[in-house]
């Protein structure tokens, strides 16, 4: 698929994802409220506009830079600022907020080195991992031996409902601090990924967690996978399709994502023409959003998501394209099919003369309604009330969306003769 400059262009000039290098603990900080704990200011004597102590005298309110600064003992931090904790010296930073100084890298989140608060069943394998990580600036094989035996414990539970809960309760800013922290091996950032993976997948407690405390997640992940996309390591790709399976458990519309994510899922879709499995699930991805945004409008005017879809992406077409293709794809299974089938039947339904569909699709979809017409017809098989609605909208489809609505209309007539 051809890779639309203006699409680029336009991504580089709009608001990317906000970032953190992978050295730190990130977080945004909106008010004055953020100062030192307590025990960080015993012994200095604070005025209004100073702060003094150990024969030193500083500015009580931070001054950020655009470089990481530490925040010194007591000073109060003015609001639209990134936080981290540096791992390297365990120091707290800030700078100015990533979105205004233009810095692209990824954010990772605050409390990761911190232990939970309460205790519970995997509290000793999580104190564990921090304690390797905080411990060592580079990890040797033996730390690395260790962090995979711990994660791979915990794995062992995370698909639970009530275990994967708790465990993205007490432990997701270290989980994702593990899997975006490119400063660690692949293998450990794909097991923590994992870990994360099976948490979420068929536990909606956990995605409503995820959600709600962790928005700019979703954002995070779309920065990490164009990193990711950039190396030739041959963990790369499994790690990719982790992260793509974790944005396609979270809710997401086109509003969750700048027009730089159709950026990198093409450029991702495009560069692994040779592995199927990930291209399938950029194309899940994209299924999702536009299926949540069509759902979100449906009983209204459909110009809103019209607009939405193609502020989201301007290349649609090439979309709708790689649609017609992979849904012609023998190893797809049925849901898949469905998935990727009703895409282009919202495409094309709402997009209409924008939306152009070639013939190869059209012969393939004459035969599926042949077949899935006498599979319907014939009543040798168990009823399946969501298999027989989908083969029934293929079929109608044929005419009504993708041909001639005449057609149709000729042809009830004449069945009804």
């Amino acid at each position: 698929m051809v890779r639309v400059l203006s699409v680029i262009l336009t991504a580089l000039s709009l608001k990317l994802v906000t970032s953190t290098t992978s050295q730190g603990i990130i977080r945004s900080v909106s008010s004055r409220s953020e100062s030192m704990p307590a025990d960080d200011i015993k012994g200095l004597t604070i005025s209004d506009n100073s702060i003094c102590g150990n024969s030193r005298c500083y500015p009580r309110i931070f001054e950020p830079e655009h470089d990481w600064q530490p925040i010194l003992p007591g000073q109060e931090l003015p609001g639209g600022l990134d936080i981290r904790i540096n791992m390297e010296t365990g120091l707290k930073e800030a700078k100015l907020d990533s979105e205004e100084s233009g810095s692209h890298d990824i954010i990772i989140y605050p409390g990761n080195m911190k232990p939970s608060a309460d205790d519970y069943e995997f509290s000793s394998d999580f104190n564990d991992i921090r304690s390797i990580i905080n411990s060592h600036s580079t990890l040797i094989p033996q730390d690395i031996t260790i962090l995979e035996d711990k994660f791979d414990k915990v794995m062992e539970f995370a698909h639970d409902y009530k275990h994967g809960y708790k465990i993205i309760v007490h432990e997701f800013s270290l989980l994702a601090n593990v899997s975006l922290n490119e400063a660690l091996p692949l293998t450990l950032r794909e097991l923590s990924t994992r870990i994360i993976t099976s948490c979420v997948r068929n536990n909606p407690p956990v995605v409503e967690f995820i959600n709600e405390n962790f928005p700019n997640f979703k954002g995070q992940i779309m920065a990490a996978l164009s990193k990711l996309n950039d190396s030739n390591h041959k963990v790369s790709n499994i790690l990719m399709k982790r992260y793509l399976s974790i944005l396609n458990e979270l809710p997401a519309t086109s509003q969750d994502f700048s027009i730089y994510s159709t950026t990198v899922l093409q450029n991702i879709y495009e560069q692994n023409s040779n592995d199927k499995q990930l291209q399938i699930k950029v194309l899940e991805l994209i299924s999702k959003i536009l299926k949540a945004d069509m759902s979100e409008n449906e009983d209204t005017n459909l110009a809103l998501y019209k607009r939405n879809a193609e502020n989201w992406s301007s290349n649609l077409q090439e979309w709708a394209s790689e649609f017609q293709e992979m849904v012609q794809n023998k190893d797809i299974d049925e849901l898949h099919t469905r998935t990727f089938f009703d895409t282009l039947y919202n495409l094309k339904k709402t997009f209409k003369n924008d939306i152009i569909i070639n013939k190869v699709f059209l012969n393939w979809l004459a035969q599926q309604c042949e077949a899935r017409q006498a599979s319907l017809d014939s009543g040798l098989r168990e009823r399946d009330v969501e298999q027989d609605s989908f083969d029934k909208k293929l079929i109608d489809s044929r005419h009504l969306i993708f041909g001639n609505p005449m057609a149709h209309r000729i042809k009830n007539f004449r069945d009804e003769l």
